[in-house]
């Protein structure tokens, strides 16, 4: 696999960038020339020199790394992988929405409308050969079918590889994806390895994420895919969509904007090299291809669900013997087909809710007959108000709500926090419902703030014991806690700031606007730029505390960004208990960071100090930005409450590492001049403030909780503190879907009528 041409300016600045950085270390070290002879002033400009030719062998190992492509049992791996992780959250959430075992039979027909390509057209087609077991797709096949099998037969058997999937407002787009995603990974695990390997792996993606006036498909899908499974490596995901080892599932193509939809299309009509299989509501998708059709798609339509199939649904979910006013509202079905009530439960979505407001056996349902519906929309909007209600009673703590296992949510503080997730997501939020990008929702200040406070406080105590009587330390010949409360509490404030102000920066913000051609990466969006707000500040501070201060700041710089970015590269998974592979250990930033402390100790305290600070300065960097490297083995899954545990875990074990890494040196060093308290006091005090930067720049968890405490402060909302849990609850209530680490709304009108409640309330 070529690098792409857009990647090769990126490279150029990175070099700009890195020259500039050398010229203003070389800098510094002539600035020391005043305070030191000419012998250290050479040692120190010799050291600038491979710090930044280190740095610089850092982007190129990256860039060579992109270039390569990976081995294909390594991408066959990975698809494995994959396919686990998809089957294990997609079975659990088909049972969750109650999709399986007994799905509705939703029919649909090849569509009648002007929005497609001829049936022999679309036939001609041959870009893909049918998957394993399953016959090429012929004219007959394509007429007219049922979502449970028959989409997938589709899917499976047509050689086109497109096939668009149309219905209105709560026909069943959702849960047909969910459904013929589930049926392909079943009937993959069914198969033996070799043809098994040969049915791709869906992918479900929300096209809202999407912009695709500036950024193609395939990068975008492979973008998605690196993000989402933070186990697969950039060129291990590109591979994985460019070998068509992967299906992709676009659902939501409805919900972008129409200038948007129309350049999609255009997009989506180029070479791809996956089967492609697009859910929209009709009008939208047909506004879309008024211009340009989707060439060689299969369009089909939904259709209304069969009296009778509704009838033979709502059965199954009855009680048994069924009760008297089940069967007299089935009864009423048959009798007025064309009725409100006959109507609405034509609609998948309807149907549902139904089922899960009532329970199958309750009498309450008969207050469905004994109301006068106008219309369908009148059936929709009560049940969708019923459905709200059974899910969170107005009575938090009666026999309702603690039935339901639920944490006791008000009902109008549900509607309004719920609201609120609507309007956000249809403001047009690309992003979706993903917490670890949550905290665009509002300002970064006030979090920094936060995170700069709580490393001032942590410095002032610090301060206070390190340098007071039990730890004797001292800074610039002074001592006493006094002066290291205000010492290290300033410290600890910029530290703070700094790591904090860089964590905002992980992940770019959505909607930013991406380069043609492809997906748009920033300096922020390659590494952890918290990770390198650690090693650049450590670095500066300890390297400027004992010679300059201009030299600290350019070694600091050098240090952190090499840490940036090395902690990009991918960290493989053990193969045995003992193995500590290269990858794991991140020479380049051990290195920027040894040789500029190590030097700033022999300017000031001879070589022997030198040597002992650089080499332990160079180990501790080496296993902290090798520790922050992405893991090549896959996570256990990919839901949301599991992606928010893993993100807490694992930062506060990096937390931990860059503590000990940290701390232990110093309190080493600090115990062999002046006695074990003076070393147990600074050991512990630097564990304190450099674990507590290692967690706050590594953890997505952080960043998120600070973002529930801005939303609960705003009086009009009051949004939970645990809005993790809400989230949580609002899925297992069936009111949110999962998806990856992402969550969206069950229903779309769910949705909206939730949006428009809360704009309605705030104005």
């Amino acid at each position: 696999m070529q690098t792409r041409q857009a990647d090769i300016p990126w490279l150029q600045r990175a070099g700009l960038v890195y020259g500039l950085l050398t010229l203003v270390a070389l800098s510094g070290s002539l600035l020391l020339a005043r305070a030191y002879d000419l012998h250290e002033t050479a040692v120190a400009t010799v050291a600038a020199l491979p710090m930044s030719y280190l740095s610089w062998l850092t982007f190129r190992q990256n860039a060579a790394q992109a270039e390569r492509r990976p081995a294909g049992d390594a991408v066959d791996r990975a698809a494995e992988d994959l396919a686990r992780d998809r089957w294990d959250q997609w079975d659990e959430e088909a049972r969750n929405r109650k999709v399986l075992p007994s799905p509705i039979r939703v029919p649909w027909a090849w569509t009648s409308r002007p929005v497609k390509d001829s049936m022999d057209s679309v036939l001609r087609d041959d870009a893909f050969p049918p998957l394993p077991g399953v016959p090429a797709a012929e004219a007959g096949a394509l007429r007219r079918g049922e979502v449970a099998g028959g989409l997938y037969s589709v899917y499976a058997g047509l050689r086109s590889g497109r096939v668009v999937l149309l219905g209105g407002a709560g026909d069943g787009k959702s849960d047909a994806a969910l459904l013929t995603a589930w049926e392909a990974l079943k009937r993959r695990r069914a198969l033996d390895a070799g043809a098994g390997a040969r049915v791709p792996v869906p992918v479900l993606l929300s096209a809202r994420e999407w912009n695709p006036a500036e950024e193609e498909i395939a990068d975008w899908v492979a973008d998605r895919l690196r993000a989402d499974f933070r186990w697969l490596n950039a060129r291990t995901a590109r591979e994985l969509v460019n070998s068509g080892r992967i299906a992709l599932f676009l659902d939501g193509f409805d919900e972008m904007d129409a200038p948007l939809r129309r350049a999609a299309i255009a997009r989506l009509n180029r070479r791809l090299p996956f089967r492609l299989l697009l859910f929209s509501r009709t009008e939208e998708f047909a506004d879309a291809v008024t211009r340009e059709r989707l060439h060689g798609a299969a369009v089909l339509e939904l259709a209304p669900v069969e009296t009778e199939d509704a009838v033979r649904f709502l059965t199954e979910y009855a009680a048994d013997p069924v009760p008297e006013a089940w069967r007299r509202l089935m009864t009423d079905l048959r009798r007025r087909p064309a009725g409100p009530l006959a109507q609405a439960l034509g609609s998948p979505l309807l149907l549902t809710l139904v089922r899960d407001t009532y329970a199958g056996g309750t009498d309450e349902v008969a207050e469905l007959l004994t109301r006068e519906f106008a219309d369908r929309a009148a059936v929709e909007a009560f049940l969708l108000r019923r459905f709200l209600e059974i899910a969170y009673p107005a009575d938090p703590s009666g026999p309702t709500a603690r039935s339901s296992g639920g944490p006791g949510y008000h009902q109008a503080d549900v509607r309004r926090w719920l609201g609120y997730l609507a309007h956000r997501l249809s403001e047009g939020r690309r992003e979706g419902l993903d917490w670890r990008r949550m905290h665009w929702w509002a300002p970064a200040w006030p979090r920094v703030l936060a995170i700069g406070v709580i490393g001032m406080l942590a410095g002032v105590l610090v301060g206070a014991v390190t340098y007071g009587p039990a730890g004797d330390y001292a800074t610039f010949g002074r001592s006493g806690a006094r002066f290291g409360a205000l010492y290290t509490g300033a410290l600890g404030l910029t530290f703070g700031t700094a790591v904090g102000a860089l964590s905002e920066s992980r992940g770019p913000r959505p909607r930013r606007p991406a380069r043609p051609g492809g997906p748009g990466r920033t300096l922020v969006s390659t590494g952890n730029p918290g990770v390198g707000a650690v090693v650049g500040l450590g670095v500066a501070i300890t390297a400027g505390n004992m010679t300059d201060h201009l030299y600290g700041a350019a070694a600091g710089l050098v240090a952190g960004l090499t840490a940036v970015f090395d902690s990009a590269r991918e960290r493989p998974a053990r193969r045995s208990r003992w193995s500590l592979p290269p990858a794991r250990l991140a020479l380049a930033s051990g290195c920027t960071t040894g040789l500029p402390v190590g030097v700033a100790y022999w300017l000031g305290n001879g070589l022997a100090a030198g040597l002992e600070a650089g080499l332990f300065s160079a180990c501790a960097a080496a296993l902290i930005v090798g520790a922050a490297r992405p893991s090549a083995r896959p996570e256990p899954r990919t839901d949301p409450p599991t992606s928010w545990s893993l993100d807490l875990r694992q930062a506060a074990v990096f937390g931990l590492l860059t503590g000990l890494c940290v701390g232990l040196p110093h309190g080493i060093a600090n115990g062999l001049d002046s006695g074990l308290q003076t070393g147990l006091v600074g050991s512990a005090g630097h564990i304190l403030l450099a674990g507590l930067a290692g967690t706050a720049g590594m953890s997505d968890n952080w960043r998120t909780t600070l973002l529930f405490l801005q939303l609960h402060a705003r009086r009009e909302l009051r949004f939970p503190v645990r809005g993790m849990r809400f989230l949580r609850d609002a899925h297992r209530q069936r009111v949110l879907r999962a998806d990856g680490p992402r969550y969206e709304f069950r229903h779309g009108r769910l949705r909206e009528a939730l949006a428009g409640e809360y704009r309605d309330g705030a104005r």
